[in-house]
C-alpha cells in the first residue's frame, strides 16, 4: 500500500499543473490572519484571511484531535489510514467535483494541500486551504429542495461520505447557493461504509432514489475521465477499490446508494 506521504507528494505535483486562478490564488496568496472559528471541530480549524480579501478554512494535519469519548484518533473511527488521507480526501473531493462540472463544481468549495508556518499558539504544517462557503451551517431548507438535495446527495453517495450532518454545509438564502463542506471522512476504504448523509437520507425518505440521465452519464464517464487516474494516484488502494464498487453499484441498480451503518460491499 502507498504510504500517505507519497500520496500527498503526487498531490503536490497534480494541484500545481495547471491550476484555476482560484486554485492558484489559494496556492500563492499570503494569509494575512489566522483565528479559531466559534464553532468546536474534531480539527484544529483555521479561519485565514487571504491577501486578496477572500477567507478560507486551513486544517493542518498535526490538528487532528483524540476525541474525548472514543479515545482514539478521529481518523481512525472513521477507517481512515492517517491524519493525512483525511487532508488528501478534502483535495480529492474538490478535484472529482471540478472533473464532473456543475452543478458539483459549485455545491464543493475548491480547496488545495497547503503548508503555513506554525506560530505562538497556532498549529502549522500540511494541510487542506479550503475556500469559505457562504451562508450559515445547519439550515435545513436545502433538504427540502430537490435541485440541491439531489446532487448533494449523489456527490456524497458517490464518494461514502460519512459525515454529513447539517453543520457540515452552508446555506445562503439570498442567492440559493449551498456549500457542502468537511470531507476528510470520505472516500472510505476498510468496511466501504456509506453512513452519514442527510441529503442521502432525504432523497431515499422522499422517493427519489432514481438516478437522473446527468448522473448516470457522470457514473458512465468517469473511469475514462483524467480525474480517475489522479484519484488513483493520491488515493488508497482500498479507498479506490470501494470508490469502484459505489460507482458501479449504482450505475448497475440505477439508483441512489442508501446511508448504512453496516459495509456496503458484498
Amino acid at each position: 500500500m502507498t504510504p500517505p506521504g507519497d500520496r500527498l507528494a503526487r498531490l503536490l505535483l497534480i494541484q500545481g499543473d495547471r491550476p484555476s486562478q482560484l486554485e492558484d490564488d489559494l496556492l500563492r496568496l499570503d494569509v494575512l490572519a489566522r483565528r479559531v472559528p466559534s464553532s468546536e471541530s474534531v480539527n484544529t480549524v483555521y479561519q485565514c484571511g487571504m491577501a486578496d480579501g477572500r477567507e478560507a478554512f486551513h486544517k493542518p494535519h498535526d490538528g487532528m484531535r483524540v476525541h474525548p469519548m472514543l479515545e482514539m484518533p478521529v481518523w481512525r473511527h472513521y477507517e481512515q489510514a492517517s491524519a493525512v488521507a483525511t487532508g488528501i480526501n478534502e483535495c480529492a473531493a474538490w478535484r472529482l467535483a471540478r472533473a464532473i462540472g456543475s452543478p458539483w463544481d459549485t455545491l464543493v468549495p475548491t480547496g488545495v494541500m497547503r503548508w503555513l508556518p506554525s506560530a505562538p499558539a497556532l498549529v502549522g504544517g500540511w494541510g487542506p486551504l479550503v475556500r469559505k462557503g457562504n451562508g450559515p451551517s445547519g439550515e435545513a431548507t436545502p433538504l427540502l429542495l430537490n435541485a440541491l438535495c439531489w446532487p448533494a446527495a449523489f456527490f456524497d453517495a458517490l464518494i461514502g461520505q460519512q459525515d454529513r450532518h447539517l453543520g457540515n454545509q452552508r446555506y445562503e438564502a439570498a442567492t440559493g447557493r449551498l456549500t457542502l463542506i468537511d470531507h476528510g471522512f470520505s472516500f472510505p476504504g476498510g468496511g466501504w461504509r456509506l453512513n452519514a448523509s442527510a441529503f442521502v437520507e432525504q432523497r431515499h425518505a422522499d422517493g427519489h432514489a432514481a438516478l437522473v440521465a446527468s448522473e448516470l452519464a457522470v457514473l458512465d464517464a468517469l473511469p475514462g475521465l483524467p480525474v480517475w487516474q489522479e484519484l488513483e494516484l493520491v488515493l488508497g488502494e482500498d479507498q479506490m477499490r470501494a470508490l469502484e464498487w459505489r460507482r458501479a453499484r449504482m450505475r448497475a441498480t440505477g439508483e441512489l446508494l442508501p446511508a448504512s451503518r453496516e459495509g456496503l460491499a458484498p
